[in-house]
């Protein structure tokens, strides 16, 4: 029930009023109430003159009933009057007992009146976040007739902007509201401009800004809010002449708002006018009640000049008379709450009536005026005590909590609710986890972990919901949420150097969240080394290991050159309170390259074969200069075979006659004209009779071969066959790729192969990768190995990155 505590003559404060949403901008209008000889501001008095006539009803009113309405045209009519159906409405003739308006109550008709029966002291619904007013609103009431102050009839729109998703954490300009028992109808929202979200859809009345859930609210919906309008810019600002409505006036009614009007230079002036009037001919008194029966209870209100009202009475004709001056203003029903609160209950007598005013910036503004504390704190003092709560509860399971409720003398408290909370600190801002009942004095009640609540220490926080008689009292006992854990390495694969990463991420089992700021012990088998390592963002840990750190160590591949080790290594975390152990093991093989060998057994050769080279090279660019003539056999004895070098001009070549064909049967189709230094080439040639004769030539210098077939001084056929060196053959290509790899990832010089390989992994389809990886194990041992490069690592060399660019 609407019951208004004792406010005594004071008046209201409306430095905490404003509107979410309004800009900054401030007219030159002068702020404050002026002295009536101070200058006018004649196109303002001119715009309040206007707005008058035009919302003035054009009948002549009757002295029995007031009224006006909303944006609605028409209004209601006079004679027999009938309230239109689905439309809260209030009654303020002082006859009737006032039925609660709590949120969610669902009814079609809510017919609301004054009683000085106290509301019940029962909890309605939680509140997480500053909210941008003191106030929450539920139902509006756009026009009044005959005693009655009724919702405007609309259609609603439904809202389904939801969030499957929602965040239950405190965050600012947000408010998070939470039924105390599942409810449905009219919501509490927050005034002004917000975003609306919630798991399912709800009808949002757009003039009134109220929202209506058709389906029962058992979870919390958010509103996310920007900053209120502050009392400055208020004082600089216009309200919405575009607001439509009509309104009656007696005579005596429109005297007293020009009396108003002819102090005033804004319409801020008239606001703080007409609040200023009421306050200082008529004492407020939420003691009384004013019984008007058939009689108008405004308009017998502001007859009896120097009477007693109550809240409802100052509120209703405070906005009688700003609409009466042009002002558009209309009644709220809702709650008011603590604006200074992070965190309140909201209980059902904070049921609360406000006016809202209209301004062309900011849209519908709360007003604070002949505010009234509902507050109410009962009277007997109660021990709420969890007697017990598991120690600890594991993610993905649950836990219990027991407890027991009494007054200070040992009564045990019956049909009374408790909040239980799950909270990191004592201190921290947050909704209820869950509500457990009271029998008996004793509660009990079990309650999953849920799948947001990171493993941790908490305090569970269990809180007494107040009624009439008993205050409420708290318990806060620590529990804790452990989980399991896991360890995951990343495979480094094959290293060349002399050093490796262990690097991989410590992970919660139940979330797959990395976990960060916990010791993993690293040991390596059969050595005395040691080693731990921090997780950090993620759960990521990384740690370089210098073979320098194993003393002498037996190779496990040991060449000439190079020698290889396989390093083992065994990960373990050792576990905490609230995360459980784990482990795993790993292993590296990471090739050491003997760099001063190497430099020396160059120098020995390049001593010992420098000269014969010399005069290798001299002997060899004479033999270029000469042809190899072939005699061929059989069906080729007139004919020749020419074998040209790289430095025989062929540019005066005559075009070829096709009548014989080259082949070189070793190279498989679909592999270019390649063939390798120092090995045997088998030359076949074959006419159109299907005469074959075939030659074998081994080629010991790399470059481009010509071979013809002449017959006399005219060449019949050619076939080029480019000799190589297979190993500086796949190097020169990898390099090619590697360049072409280069424009979509980081390469620098210092990397392996095996690392850009890595890098690679995420941009590629499994199949390319798998090809990729073929590609690159060549070209490791062409450049990491000793062992030759054979014709068949380059035909499956070339045959990879052929099918990789095949997949591009």
């Amino acid at each position: 029930m609407l019951n208004f505590n004792d406010a005594g003559a004071g008046g209201g404060d409306i430095s905490k009023s404003g509107s979410a949403g309004g800009s900054n901008k401030q007219s030159k209008a002068s702020p404050g109430l002026k002295d009536k000889n101070s200058e006018r501001n004649d196109d303002w008095k001119n715009r309040v003159e206007r707005r008058r006539a035009e919302r003035k009803d054009s009948e002549i009113f009757d002295g029995e009933f007031s009224y006006g309405e909303g944006q609605d045209s028409g209004g209601y009519g006079k004679g027999e009057f009938t309230i239109p159906e689905n439309l809260p409405n209030v009654d303020i003739s002082g006859e009737n007992i006032l039925p609660d308006i709590p949120f969610g109550s669902g009814e079609s008709i809510q017919t609301i009146v004054l009683s000085n029966e106290k509301q019940p002291h029962t909890p309605v619904f939680e509140v997480l976040g500053y909210p941008n007013y003191p106030f929450l609103k539920v139902v509006v009431l756009e026009n009044y007739y005959k005693n009655r102050w009724i919702a405007v009839k609309e259609e609603p729109e439904v809202v389904i902007n939801f969030d499957a998703n929602l965040d239950e954490k405190y965050s600012a300009n947000s408010v998070k509201i939470k039924p105390i028992f599942p409810s449905s109808g009219y919501l509490p929202v927050l005034s002004g401009k917000f975003s609306f979200k919630y798991r399912t859809n709800v009808n949002w009345y757009k003039l009134s800004e109220t929202y209506y859930s058709e389906n029962v609210i058992d979870d919390f919906y958010i509103m996310d809010y920007v900053n209120s309008v502050d009392y400055h810019q208020l004082m600089y600002a216009n309200t919405d002449d575009l607001y439509s409505y009509s309104i009656s006036v007696p005579e005596f009614v429109e005297k007293i708002v020009d009396d108003i009007i002819e102090g005033c230079n804004s319409d801020f002036d008239i606001i703080k006018g007409v609040e200023n009037y009421l306050l200082s001919n008529y004492y407020l008194d939420n003691k009384v009640i004013n019984n008007y029966g058939q009689n108008d209870g405004i308009i017998s209100f502001l007859m009896n000049k120097g009477g007693i009202g109550n809240t409802l009475d100052f509120m209703s004709a405070y906005t009688y008379l700003l609409r009466a001056a042009g002002i558009p203003c209309r009644l709220v029903i809702g709650y008011r709450i603590n604006q200074g609160k992070p965190y309140q209950v909201v209980y059902r007598d904070q049921a609360y009536i406000y006016p809202e005013i209209k301004f062309e910036e900011y849209g519908w503004i709360p007003m604070d005026v002949f505010g009234y504390d509902p507050s109410f704190t009962p009277p007997i003092e109660t021990v709420t005590q969890i007697t017990s709560v598991s120690a600890e509860a594991k993610r993905g399971t649950n836990f219990t909590v027991k407890g027991t409720v009494t007054d200070l003398n040992g009564k045990l408290l019956d049909d009374m609710s408790v909040l239980i909370y799950v909270k990191s600190s004592k201190t921290e801002n947050t909704l209820s986890y869950a509500r457990a009942e009271v029998h008996d004095g004793k509660f009990e009640i079990t309650c999953d972990v849920k799948h947001n609540i990171p493993a941790g220490k908490y305090q569970v926080v269990a809180d007494l919901l107040e009624n009439d008689l008993y205050r409420t009292s708290t318990s806060d006992p620590e529990m804790r949420i452990t989980t399991d854990t896991r360890i995951e390495l990343i495979d480094n694969g094959t290293v060349v150097g002399k050093s490796f990463t262990i690097e991989g991420s410590l992970i919660d089992s139940y979330s797959n969240e990395g976990v960060s700021a916990l010791k993993i012990n690293i040991k390596f088998p059969g050595t005395n080394i040691e080693d731990s390592v921090l997780s950090q963002t993620e759960g990521k840990f990384s740690m370089l290991v210098d073979l320098k750190e194993f003393g002498k160590l037996t190779p496990e591949r040991n060449f000439f050159f190079v020698k290889g080790y396989n390093i083992s290594y065994q990960l373990e975390f050792a576990g905490t309170d609230i995360f459980y152990p784990s482990s795993t093991s790993g292993s590296t093989f990471i090739w050491h390259i003997l760099w001063a060998r190497i430099a020396l057994a160059l120098l020995l050769i390049v001593s010992i074969i420098s000269f014969p080279i010399v005069i290798r090279i001299v002997r060899t660019r004479k033999d270029e200069t000469r042809d190899m003539l072939l005699a061929l056999n059989g069906g080729f004895s007139k004919m020749s075979v020419l074998v040209a070098g790289d430095n025989q001009n062929l540019a005066n070549d005559k075009e070829l006659v096709q009548q014989i064909n080259i082949k070189f049967p070793q190279i498989k189709n679909g592999y270019p004209d390649v063939w390798g230094v120092n090995e045997e080439l088998i030359i076949s040639f074959e006419d159109s009779w299907q005469n074959r004769d075939e030659k074998k030539i081994n080629f010991d210098k790399k470059g481009t071969y010509s071979i013809k077939v002449l017959k006399g001084p005219d060449k019949i056929t050619q076939r080029d066959i480019r000799i190589v060196n297979y190993r500086e053959e796949v190097i020169t290509n990898g390099k090619m790729l590697l360049k072409e790899f280069s424009k979509t990832i980081d390469i620098n010089d210092k990397m392996t192969l095996r690392e850009i390989l890595f890098l690679m992994k995420s941009q590629l389809s499994t199949m390319k990768y798998m090809i990729l990886e073929q590609v690159f194990d060549i070209m490791e041992k062409a450049v990491y190995s000793l062992n030759d490069i054979s014709r068949e690592d380059y035909e499956l060399f070339y045959m990879c990155i052929q099918k990789y660019k095949s997949l591009t």
